[in-house]
């Protein structure tokens, strides 16, 4: 007998497929409520016990709101080039187009989405910077 009650009404777990992985988020009576590639997944931001998802549909910026939380949806991913880097945002580190070192951090400016700066936290520095390497050698 288990003493947690489920309280999550969203499930969120990466499901491979033979060609690309997908990001698979459920809700209630585990229905999909949305399904994306990850290689298609911009970054996430957190909004309280929301998350807004931008991802490229069609060559055109899509946004989703999801009810679940970064934590529940950083547990799931397997995908090595998607990667937390604050508090409220995880980014995919194939869609970044520029960043550049700041007091705190980083600040990351992304493909599709050139107005909008996304902050690397202090603590999520050395993790940023791995996967940075990894994608551009020196």
């Amino acid at each position: 007998m288990s003493f947690y009650k489920e309280a999550e009404n969203n499930k969120i777990q990466a499901l491979p497929s033979p060609s690309d992985e997908l990001l698979t988020i459920t809700g209630e009576n585990n229905k999909t409520i949305l399904a994306i590639k990850y290689q298609q997944l911009l970054y996430v931001k957190s909004a309280g016990n929301y998350l807004e998802l931008f991802y490229l549909k069609n060559n055109t910026i899509a946004k989703e709101l999801v009810r679940a939380s970064l934590k529940e949806l950083e547990a799931n991913i397997n995908y090595t080039n998607v990667i937390r880097v604050h508090r409220s945002y995880i980014i995919n580190t194939q869609h970044i187009s520029s960043y550049k070192k700041t007091k705190k951090g980083y600040a990351v400016l992304m493909d599709s989405i050139p107005d909008t700066v996304i902050p690397v936290s202090y603590g999520f520095k050395s993790t940023f910077e791995t996967a940075v390497c990894k994608k551009v050698s020196h």
